[in-house]
């Protein structure tokens, strides 16, 4: 003999309300891959390498917390392991940055797709609000400049270019799916 119990209509809304809170809102793509700046070695964070102008590991607002300074016209490269990507319209790119007016950085991805290299390229308007530097939260959306078939491929670096004036801060990078979870949060 099989008793069936019906849920309460109370627990059923109780426990539809704990799933939409605890839902990350804002956060519905994965991190491919992440650099906060923490781990030095030598001037550098650690797998960056500095191909022109100057970057200098800084201390952020927070106590013992760190980012990245760029500045003369700078130029940092790090190698990607494991990064694998959609061939799609864009690939998004959040960092957090600190930015002198007129500076704009530039993101270049260089792209493994099944032997064939080709790079994607972003960068940021320079439109900052104030003379003085702030902090901004942008999204990059990476564009491959030649196309590619649809299939999975591997994102194998990441460049960084300081253009313009000035020098920008550069924290909390991250390239990230291009798979958009929604939230009823």
């Amino acid at each position: 003999m099989v008793i069936h119990k019906a849920i309460s209509p109370v627990l059923a809304l109780s426990i539809l309300a704990l799933l939409v809170v605890s839902c990350p809102c804002g956060y519905g793509r994965s991190a491919l891959f992440h650099e906060s700046f923490e781990v030095a070695c030598g001037d550098l964070p650690c797998n960056w390498r500095l191909l022109e102008g100057t970057a200098t590991l800084v201390e952020t607002f927070h106590a013992g917390e760190h980012a990245l300074e760029l500045s003369e016209n700078a130029r940092i490269q790090t190698n990607l392991s494991a990064v694998w990507i959609d061939q799609d319209d864009h690939v998004p790119l959040t960092v957090g940055l600190i930015c002198s007016q007129g500076s704009t950085l530039a993101f270049t991805l260089t792209i493994d797709n099944q032997g064939t290299t080709y790079t994607a390229t972003g960068e940021t308007d320079g439109s900052w609000s104030f003379d003085e530097r702030y902090i901004e939260s942008i999204e990059v959306r990476l564009t491959p400049v030649q196309n590619a078939p649809y299939r999975s491929q591997e994102a194998i670096r990441l460049e960084v270019q300081l253009n313009g004036p000035g020098e920008c801060i550069l924290d909390d990078l991250r390239i990230l799916s291009a798979d958009i979870v929604e939230c009823l949060g």
